[in-house]
């Protein structure tokens, strides 16, 4: 199921890039931040122990907040976001201890109608969901990990935008992958049916830095700041970006499918912050950076602690490829320095502490949203891969392959903003 629909969206995204040749870049993208809540119903279920004795039981509803970020690109038709669930409130019905959740959602939605202003525009879109759940057995110190599994999901809904382009948005989403093994015990497993359904509604802010910059008055203003950044040497400038970004692991590791079976396998999906400066060189419109990033992957099941820190200090060089009114992707690569630590307690007794450094290479892409060449801040995407990246325990590999992305990050030129200030 996954490929096709994915294929079907790359291919609508890509009849919108094309034929909407005719706008500017000043309308391509907004930025936007919202709220909104999540509903589960009460279907699926799992089943708790008890000694040597299993109970069926009903996963009950689930309420859960959340905050969104994102933006809409291709002149309102479409809307790339990430989610980041909240708490959540579980329903009356609850007969045991579980936690379920959709964790960090991202995804892409398809608008056939442009949005407009008073209006209801209908959507549909692709998300990479992290579904976690952790439950408890009768015995409240058997406690089991938190799984997290990473699936594909398919959503569709409704949005009306206000004339203040605010946008209110009810949505359905199904998760067809809703049934896993779950580890009651550090050798015992039972099935684990979750609700195949949810649905959710959103209220998102708009925000749009450039709406006014096509206007002659602000093309005028443009000409002048790109005489005074040449005059001080600002078109090519450092930068300094910031941003939340989510590590996605690729691979299951030899050493917890075998060594640690109940724990998960890959690694559950984390958030860190991802900090860098740079230099932007502007003629051949091209970026040196140093990002850092630590990330830290914790696990507890059945009296055992297992914690992995991974902190990578990497110096990357990409190139942008085109401009595509505001939209202009960029590809590269990079080495990185890593400090990766594993620690594992097994009832307050460290069993397991190793600590590497090594390099490492990486893929990175992604894209700046840059209205015009003046800008003194812009919006960045990344996108990171760090392949054959591992450590060695009880002599089976631990794979860290991992899949970053930075939805939003702010990147701003320090020189181009005091030239800005500057009378």
């Amino acid at each position: 199921m996954g490929k096709p629909v994915v294929l079907l969206f790359l291919s609508l995204f890509a009849t919108t890039f094309y034929s909407k040749a005719q706008n500017d870049q000043y309308s391509f993208a907004q930025t936007y931040f919202g709220a909104g809540a999540q509903y589960l119903p009460g279907s699926g279920s799992t089943t708790i122990r008890d000694g040597s004795a299993t109970e069926t039981v009903r996963l009950p509803g689930k309420l859960t907040p959340y905050l969104d970020m994102g933006g809409m690109h291709f002149w309102g038709r479409a809307d790339f976001y990430v989610s980041f669930f909240l708490p959540g409130v579980e329903l009356p019905g609850k007969t045991a201890a579980t936690n379920l959740s959709t964790g960090i959602m991202t995804g892409a939605r398809y608008y056939p109608i442009k949005i407009r202003q008073n209006s209801f525009r209908p959507f549909a879109g692709i998300n990479w969901s992290s579904i976690s759940y952790q439950q408890q057995n009768k015995n409240p110190t058997e406690e089991g990990p938190l799984l997290n599994r990473q699936i594909l999901g398919v959503e569709g809904g409704i949005s009306y935008i206000t004339g203040k382009y605010r946008i209110i948005e009810a949505s359905l989403l199904w998760l067809p992958r809703d049934s896993w093994d779950y580890p009651t015990g550090r050798n015992e497993f039972v099935r684990l049916n979750f609700p195949p359904v949810g649905m959710a509604l959103k209220y998102k802010y708009l925000l749009d830095f450039t709406r006014h910059a096509g206007s002659e008055t602000s093309r005028a203003i443009q000409q002048q700041l790109k005489a005074k950044y040449e005059s001080r040497n600002a078109l090519s400038a450092f930068s300094f970006g910031i941003g939340v970004s989510s590590s996605f692991p690729i691979s299951r590791s030899p050493f917890l499918q075998t060594e640690r079976p109940y724990l998960m396998a890959p690694l559950p999906i984390t958030v860190f912050p991802d900090i860098a400066v740079g230099y932007y060189f502007r003629k051949p419109d091209l970026a040196l950076r140093l990002a850092f990033r630590p990330m830290r992957f914790y696990q507890e099941a059945y009296g055992l602690r297992h914690e992995l820190k991974r902190k990578a200090l990497s110096l990357e060089a990409f190139k942008f490829l085109w401009d595509y009114k505001g939209f202009v992707p960029f590809a590269g690569a990079g080495a990185n320095f890593e400090t990766i630590q594993l620690k594992e307690k097994d009832f307050g007794n460290t069993v397991t502490h190793i600590r590497e450094e090594k390099i490492s290479y990486s893929i990175v892409a992604g894209w700046d949203i840059r209205p015009t060449d003046v800008e003194w801040f812009i919006l960045r995407t990344n996108v990171r891969y760090t392949p054959a990246l591992s450590i060695k325990s009880l002599g089976k590999s631990y794979f860290l392959d991992h899949l970053e992305l930075n939805f939003i990050q702010l990147v701003l030129y320090p020189q181009r903003m005091k030239a800005v200030w500057k009378k």
